[in-house]
């Protein structure tokens, strides 16, 4: 990731976590991009989030590359001072199987994450909005 970029997202989740809270507890939707490290392929995310019970969410994420979808992965979250963090592993089809790990966090209306492959190496990243 180039300098000027990497400087972007960084700053994107700084922000996200000083945004106005997220404890909810109901569904919520949410809209954004997906985009992989370099001149790699983006596109648009969709993702819903529920919870589970006590302090547990599962996101489920919906990737789309052009019109198709690209990838779905469900992510598992716990609840800790007003902000879910989410984790989960799932292979996004591609030629070589490999397992992708995704992490990522909610913050008020932001959601902000990363997805790195199997040797840990960052890949990508994503950012969403809440639905209003």
């Amino acid at each position: 990731m180039n300098s000027s970029r990497f400087r972007i997202f960084s700053g994107l989740i700084a922000l996200a976590f000083v945004g106005t809270g997220c404890a909810q507890s109901q569904k919520s939707n949410w809209s954004g991009t997906w985009r992989s490290e370099g001149r790699g392929p983006s596109g648009k995310l969709e993702c819903v989030v529920a919870p589970i019970e006590d302090e547990q969410w599962r996101a489920t994420l919906t990737g789309y590359r052009d019109s198709e979808v690209a990838y779905k992965v469900q992510l598992d979250g716990r609840e800790k001072q007003k902000m879910i963090f989410f984790q989960g592993r799932a292979g996004l089809g591609n030629t070589d199987n490999a397992l992708y790990t995704w992490t990522g966090q909610i913050s008020g209306d932001s959601f902000v994450g990363i997805y790195s492959g199997a040797n840990g190496r960052k890949v990508g990243d994503f950012l969403m909005r809440r639905k209003k």
